[in-house]
């Protein structure tokens, strides 16, 4: 789409040299979201333009995370003279921007206008529930998305009742959403002329990477979870104390459990029919939690970890914003840089490609430092086509256009969750996808989390397996055979990218990337955990692993108890990061025929959206620490039980305005009339007299009824539901986020889709379940390479394809 590039855009080598350069963004600032979306279409070369409200520049000079979340953007002031912002609309390819409760974006843009006004631009917007649906326009933040989606249900304990993760995540995830949609849209009106408008809602961002899709896996579990209260549980082993510090441990399969048993002096556990369990241990803690504790408070962390590590244990020791940059593997890589202008440490870019250097760093623009730049720059742009908005468009009228990436091939060597979402991704927008397993390690979720393990085919009933494989091809190929391997390298040949999620030896030992300077048409992603380089680089590494030493465990918690792990977010996060770079990777592809060599790890995924743990550490001196439910940008915030049923209801003040509204609903008690609490930092002070007041008036109010009430007033308030039930709100229904698809073995599925709507009806879908473990092995390699039904039959006599993981 770019045409000119507009006033003062000033590229130098390097950054022309990025993927989305010469990519034009307006940003409507105000928010995470859309502050974090605009800031990785402008690492990946794309020119920012920022219309700064006086909010929005007021937070940046408060916070240091805001300097680094605008560093390298232009700022344009919103103000009663519209000209240069009207001009700015008609140069924009991509505009971003935060809903507000009215609809409008900060400064009062309206989406429809925008979108008459340039047709061919892609408009991205972020909200608590969408801009369609009965919830539309109400209220919702980080805290109370997280009850809603799922994620505080699962999490806590009896005593201390549902806990959030720390660190708006929602916010930062939500983020990398848009960045991921506005990409995906892009690529088709690229090619077509015409835009669109991507909606982002971020109760489907938390419902999806929250709460590891136990929504799916109620479906397939033998007895469904009963209605009630939410089931609270704690990861066991996790996060434990050392004698310096606190390591976090990561076991998600039986061998794991089985070496960490070993380690603590219990082997017997991994046999015990309870223990052995990843899904039942952690209701043992009472049990198991005092031998862990006593095994490793007599160890420093350094010797815990050596120790885990030579057994092959997922671990990292627990960081924080003091602590993680000092990290040895982090300084080998050079994870963090100081921010340009101010000096604190900010991580690097969350990928790498391969011959090109990241965007050189900028500092932050002070607030319509740009705008007279723009009063002018409408005078010299192209015309814009007259091609209809669409804003009336009945999504399914008429023979379904083609979606961005028919006609790409995909090389899919990726396992559990974070290299599947990307795959899943890119399917969801069209791509051939052809998954690879092997019946001798098929992917890890197959037997890691399947039910019914009494049928003839458990492997096909693992929830997270159907939840990130919609829309594949499967086959198997023994990788350790050199037929197997002759084979992957055929199939290579034919395919367009190549993204793979094992440690790096993995696809090194086996040889299947090309020797550089071949194929330079090929798009690789690798995704390990801990990435290429440094000394933790050989070492497995799980989700929670990232969560640990990124500092998010450390965050999440009570002030008075461990750290502990949001369980899982991290590969979510990871595969959302790794697919926008892919994204930005073939649309360079397109221009140049020229593909990209992408790193793309876990770590760095993790490091980037706890940036502000860092920056406040390093500018400021604090260290950030756990609060439980409570946030320094709101008060009272809590999860409080409301109800004859025993749920739990959360509730978060952000503002004086809706203390009073609370107020008011609540009829006014004697103990919330004293006028010092009508100002935040009295309520702040007096939060434990709070709560007490709170949880005794809510126990009597039916929960349902008193969400609705604090909603409609403008009050941020949710039910804490239990995340199996998380996919049975009316506003994820009504918006389609769960769709059916019907699978040979396990039957009929509600899965999640991606977590936005595309408003001409477009968006990424379901085109088949997930694959059989090698359904696909005739199709692929008799009708794509060719090999004979003889052929075939004598590579499963041979155990080198088949239909059955070994031993089964």
């Amino acid at each position: 789409m770019s045409g000119d590039e507009g006033p003062g855009c000033g590229e130098d080598a390097r950054e022309s040299s990025l993927p989305l350069a010469g990519l034009r963004v307006v940003e409507f600032a105000g928010g995470v979201a859309a502050a974090y979306c605009a800031k990785l279409l402008g690492d990946a070369g794309a020119d920012v333009v920022q219309v700064e409200t006086d909010a929005a520049a007021l937070a940046r000079g408060r916070e240091p995370m805001w300097h680094y979340l605008d560093e390298g953007k232009r700022s344009v002031a919103a103000a009663a003279d519209t000209g240069p912002i009207d001009r700015l609309v008609e140069w924009a390819d991509v505009i971003v921007g935060a809903v507000r409760p009215d609809g409008t974006l900060p400064g009062g843009a309206d989406v429809a206008k925008l979108r008459a006004a340039n047709p061919c631009c892609v408009v991205v917007t972020v909200s608590p529930f969408g801009t369609t649906g009965p919830w539309a326009g109400l209220p919702g933040n980080d805290f109370t998305l997280q009850a809603w989606g799922g994620s505080s249900g699962r999490r806590g304990d009896a005593e201390s009742g549902p806990l959030a993760v720390g660190g708006e995540t929602t916010d930062w995830a939500s983020g990398v959403v848009a960045a991921v949609g506005a990409l995906g849209v892009l690529l088709t009106a690229d090619a077509s002329g015409r835009g669109d408008h991507v909606d982002v809602s971020m109760l489907e961002v938390a419902t999806l990477v929250f709460n590891s899709f136990m929504a799916v896996a109620d479906q397939l579990a033998p007895e469904p979870v009963p209605p009630g209260p939410p089931r609270l549980y704690t990861e066991l082993p996790s996060v434990v104390r050392t004698s310096d510090g606190w390591v976090g441990f990561a076991t998600n399969s039986a061998p794991q459990f089985r070496a960490f048993a070993d380690m603590v002096g219990h082997p017997e556990w991994a046999d015990h029919p309870e223990y052995s369990r990843a899904n039942r241990r952690g209701l043992h803690a009472a049990e198991l939690g005092p031998e862990i504790d006593a095994w490793a408070r007599t160890r420093t962390t350094a010797e815990v970890a050596a120790e885990a590590r030579r057994r092959k244990i997922p671990v990292a020791p627990v960081g924080n914003g003091r602590d993680t940059p000092e990290f040895d593997h982090m300084r080998a890589r050079g994870s963090f840089v100081p921010h340009p202008g101010l000096g604190f440490l900010r991580p690097v870019v969350p990928y790498r490609i391969a011959g090109l250097a990241p965007r050189p760093p900028r500092e932050a623009p002070e607030r319509g430092a740009h705008t007279e730049e723009f009063r002018t720059v409408g005078d010299s742009l192209p015309s814009v086509a007259p091609v209809a908005a669409d804003t009336d468009a009945v999504p399914g009228d008429g023979p379904a256009p083609p979606l961005p990436l028919d006609g790409l091939r995909v090389f899919d060597f990726t396992s559990y969750w974070a290299g599947p979402c990307v795959t899943q991704i890119l399917a969801w927008l069209g791509a051939d996808v052809v998954k690879l397993e092997s019946t001798q390690r098929p992917d890890g979720t197959r037997l890691s989390s399947a039910y019914a393990t009494s049928d003839d085919r458990p492997w096909e009933r693992a929830p997270l397996f159907h939840s990130v494989n919609t829309g594949k091809r499967g086959i198997t190929l023994d990788l350790t055979r050199p037929e197997g391997v002759s084979l992957a390298r055929r199939l290579l040949d034919v395919c367009d990218i190549f993204i793979e999620n094992y440690s790096p030896r993995v696809v090194e030992r086996f040889g299947l990337l090309p020797e550089p300077g071949e194929r330079q048409d090929l798009i690789v992603a690798r995704m390990p955990a801990w990435g290429l380089t440094g000394p933790w680089r050989d070492q497995p590494g799980f989700a929670q692993n990232m969560e640990q030493a990124a500092g998010l465990a450390y965050i999440t918690g009570h002030p008075d108890g461990p750290p502990m792990v949001p369980r899982g977010v991290c590969d979510p996060l990871g595969g959302l990061h790794a697919a926008f770079a892919v994204l930005a990777a073939i649309r360079l592809r397109r221009t140049t025929g020229r593909g990209l060599r992408i790193e793309a790890p876990l770590m760095d995924a993790a490091l980037s959206v706890t940036a502000q743990q860092v920056a406040e550490w390093s500018a400021n001196g604090v260290l950030t620490e756990r609060r439980g439910n409570r946030s320094a940008s709101a008060a009272p915030q809590g999860a409080y039980r409301c109800g004859a049923d025993g749920g739990y209801l959360a509730l978060s003040v952000e503002d004086d305005g809706q203390w009073q509204q609370l107020v008011a609903l609540l009829g006014h008690p004697a103990w919330a009339v004293p006028d010092e609490l009508a100002y935040a930092e009295a309520r702040h002070t007096a939060h434990d007299r709070l709560d007490a007041w709170l949880a005794e008036v809510l126990r009597t109010r039916e929960r349902a009824a008193t969400v609705g009430e604090l909603l409609r007033l403008g009050v941020p308030a949710a039910e804490v539901v239990p995340a199996e039930r998380s996919g049975d709100n009316p506003q994820l229904r009504a918006r389609g986020f769960f769709r059916e698809v019907d699978h040979e073995v396990a039957g009929r599925l509600e899965l999640p889709l991606f977590p936005a709507r595309w408003a001409n009806g477009d968006e990424p879908r379901h085109r088949s379940p997930a694959p059989q473990l090698g359904e696909h092995n005739a199709d692929v390699l008799g009708g794509l390479l060719g090999l004979t039904d003889a052929e075939l039959a004598a590579l499963e006599e041979a155990g080198i394809i088949g239909t059955r993981p070994d031993g089964r």
